[in-house]
């Protein structure tokens, strides 16, 4: 888990022989933004180098972009909302030049005629790949990049896997989306609570599972 100010702070990792422009890729991640940004983007990661880009960034309205190949390439049609969990995975296949982006597993939108520039830079994390700007205000974790297209239903399995944990609302309420493999069975659940103090509370409830489950 790795969070971000708003203000100052990213992180470099290694680019992986990722050049865009001769090879396919894939990015996923689970992001929870603390606000949406007054002005400007906000970049989850990007890559350095002669072309720079923002792979994955929040504009100033909360929706979900990226500039491979252009400017808003692909995004989502509705906003992230702060203080929410989402997985969120892009994938550009190199020989079709198609750019896909998905949220919670559901794909968003796809562009099928996106030609990567080159580049080979390293990985920028939390901020604008090429200047010191559009810092992030939140939280990632589980950042993974694979030199390959991963298919729609890896991208689900991950999403599911991620959904098996609370969340909580802005308004209180608790979603806890549990695997299907546990329908039908009793499951004993140990919810965490972290009160203003940063104390933890430990409850811990009887479910019975059954039926269908939702998304």
């Amino acid at each position: 888990l790795q969070d971000f100010n708003g203000s100052s702070g990213s992180l470099t990792e290694d680019n992986l022989g990722i050049d865009p422009s001769q090879q396919s890729f894939s990015l996923s991640t689970r992001i929870r933004l603390d606000q949406w940004p007054t002005s400007g983007n906000m970049v989850l990661i990007g890559q350095d180098g002669t072309n720079p880009a923002n792979w994955l960034y929040v504009d100033s309205n909360g929706i979900l972009k990226s500039d491979l190949g252009g400017t808003a390439t692909v995004e989502s049609p509705d906003a992230l909302r702060a203080g929410v969990w989402y997985h969120v995975a892009l994938t550009y296949d190199h020989v079709s030049d198609t750019l896909r982006l998905y949220i919670n597993s559901d794909q968003q939108d796809v562009n099928t005629s996106v030609s990567a520039a080159s580049t080979a830079g390293q990985f920028i994390i939390g901020k604008d790949a090429s200047a010191s700007n559009s810092y992030l205000d939140g939280s990632l974790r589980d950042i993974r990049i694979h030199t390959f297209v991963i298919a729609s239903s890896d991208i689900d399995t991950l999403t599911r896997s991620y959904k098996s944990e609370f969340s909580v609302s802005e308004t209180g309420e608790i979603a806890w989306h549990p695997p299907a493999a546990l329908s039908g069975q009793h499951v004993t659940l140990d919810m965490r609570v972290e009160d203003p103090a940063g104390l933890y509370d430990i409850y811990s409830y009887q479910l019975n599972i059954f039926g269908g489950l939702p998304d």
